[in-house]
């Protein structure tokens, strides 16, 4: 029987082998009673590391296969940490082009929104991760007109400065003149 994160710092041991993509441990730890589910403590009230799943720790750091075991035994794909930021959010904020198409495989909503409202896409956007913004067109994101209240790909793409990016969004259409919640354009 594997033990919950018994201090406020710590991590399941599921946790750290999500972490270092160790896939033999994460099976061993599944074979052993590890809860899927379990959220880590954060050791300091500034830790953005707050409430992880093992999955969400695998999606951050792109392992792809822990995550396929993860949720090939039942790790929820749809569960959010504490900070709003689903799997898949997470993945392609990171840049992570495998994970994000995994997770929209598996039946994660292409267009999931973060707790700021940010959609997958254009988080991918901000942070300059073209491939990723690039797949995530190809499965269907919404790019041209942002939902009303979300931050738009074109938008986020010109706040970070991703030239690249930009293009790509305005060669496929995307609303120069769209506007965010706060009435923010790209220009």
């Amino acid at each position: 029987n594997i033990p919950e994160p018994l201090s406020s710092n710590s991590w399941t041991p599921l946790h750290f082998a999500a972490r270092a993509d160790s896939l033999e441990i994460v099976k061993l730890l599944h074979a052993s009673g590890a809860n899927l589910e379990a959220r880590t403590i954060p050791a300091a009230k500034l830790d953005y590391a707050t409430k992880l799943t093992p999955l969400r720790i695998a999606a951050i750091h792109g392992h792809l296969e822990v995550a396929e075991f993860l949720i090939e035994k039942g790790a929820d794909m749809h569960n959010n940490d504490d900070n709003g930021v689903p799997p898949l959010c997470a993945a392609a904020s990171f840049g992570w082009t495998d994970m994000v198409a995994f997770l929209v495989d598996k039946g994660a909503a292409v267009d999931v929104l973060d707790n700021d409202e940010f959609p997958a896409i254009s988080l991918a956007a901000l942070r300059g991760h073209h491939g990723c913004v690039l797949k995530l067109i190809e499965l269907g994101a919404e790019y041209r007109v942002p939902k009303e209240g979300t931050m738009g790909a074109l938008r986020c793409a010109a706040e970070g400065g991703h030239l690249d990016i930009v293009e790509l969004l305005l060669d496929r259409d995307a609303d120069i003149n769209q506007c965010d919640k706060t009435g923010r354009s790209p220009i």
